[in-house]
């Protein structure tokens, strides 16, 4: 069986009216498959929120915690943010 990852909320973006990026195709790729082949080809995984701990064993643990917090300096929140448009 082919693992297949996939939760509802990867197309539940808010992007602004009339942005490019078509965030529905992952839902819709989704409902494909199902409609298309048979349960016995593929096994789903729906996977769950990484805690703020497991995050930090592979990112650095102040700038975590500064995000976490809110304390990021503005630059850095600034390249974050375009960093996802």
């Amino acid at each position: 069986m082919l693992p297949l990852i996939y939760h509802p909320i990867y197309s539940q973006l808010d992007l602004p009216e009339g942005h490019r990026y078509p965030i529905q195709k992952y839902q819709r790729l989704y409902q494909a498959i199902q409609s298309h082949h048979s349960s016995e080809q593929f096994c789903y995984f729906e996977p769950s929120a990484f805690t703020v701990d497991a995050i930090k064993q592979v990112h650095d643990e102040a700038y975590i915690n500064a995000l976490v917090s809110g304390l990021l300096p503005v630059a850095k929140m600034r390249r974050i943010v375009i960093s996802l448009e």
